[in-house]
């Protein structure tokens, strides 16, 4: 049974406010799948085809977008460097069994952070929208109160205190795991800053786990793909490789109790080559 629901995430899933965005497929609500130069800007799609034409219709119809990897994204990826100089999103959303698209964003210790420097470890991914019952329980917010005065979902408990428990005995502090919290929604319902990563670490005390990386999620994140996620879990191997995700609002995907969280002691066995 699903326990986790969002009801203090009302905002609009349209991108009539976001900022230009691009991608090359977009997926509609009556399940028509487009392709070409899609551009999104002020509340429309515009897909500009091969011919010259262009088709033209509300953002609001719009499910998933889709952006193919470059070349160069289909590489192996490579740690963060010191020429890391801002944010950056590779492609989005990420899709089952293919590489993660790897994100560049800044964590709660103000430092910019290459999801993909962390390939080796398994990665626990959770989408975050910070006004989200679910994600405030799952947090702490049973232990620590809830941030931001905002209402936490009765009865869910702190993800660490799930975790050995369907895992075999692993403690989600064990240093072969990445935590990872992507805040995809402040609590304006846009896009969150670095200080709000630190404010929401701190709150929790994720701060004081040297594996748990808080990043603030970036304006080119937000849109009906990412509203899906929340609340939710994505499992990334060692090689970066997405191999489970779970959706609690819509209980789509691997159930978090049955198939992702037992699924850790596999991954954690399997030899990165």
């Amino acid at each position: 049974m699903n326990i986790f629901r969002i009801t203090t995430l009302l905002f609009l899933t349209g991108l009539a406010a976001a900022p230009l965005l691009r991608a090359d497929e977009v997926v509609l609500r009556d399940g028509t799948h487009l392709k070409g130069t899609i551009t999104i800007e002020a509340g429309r799609v515009i897909i500009s085809q091969s011919d010259g034409s262009k088709i033209i219709f509300p953002s609001n119809q719009i499910v998933s977008l889709h952006q193919s990897p470059s070349p160069a994204a289909t590489a192996s990826p490579e740690p963060a460097t010191a020429t890391a100089t801002k944010p950056g999103i590779e492609f989005w959303p990420p899709r089952r069994g293919e590489r993660y698209p790897n994100l560049t964003l800044y964590d709660h210790r103000g430092q910019l952070v290459s999801l993909a420097s962390l390939r080796g470890k398994v990665i626990l991914l959770e989408p975050v929208g910070m006004t989200c019952e679910a994600c405030q329980s799952l947090s702490g917010a049973g232990k620590f109160g809830c941030f931001g005065q905002q209402p936490a979902q009765a009865g869910v408990d702190a993800l660490e205190d799930y975790f050995p428990r369907y895992t075999g005995g692993i403690s989600l502090s064990d240093p072969r795991i990445a935590y990872v919290q992507v805040l995809l929604y402040g609590l304006d319902l846009h896009a969150p800053s670095a200080a709000d990563a630190k404010a929401w670490a701190h709150h929790f005390k994720f701060d004081e786990r040297p594996n748990v990386y808080v990043l603030a999620g970036t304006p080119e994140l937000i849109g009906p793909a990412s509203y899906a996620m929340i609340p939710g879990f994505q499992l990334i191997d060692k090689n970066f490789v997405l191999r489970a995700w779970w959706y609690g609002e819509t209980s789509t995907g691997d159930d978090l109790w049955t198939k992702l969280l037992p699924m850790v002691p596999q991954l954690l066995a399997e030899t990165k080559p």
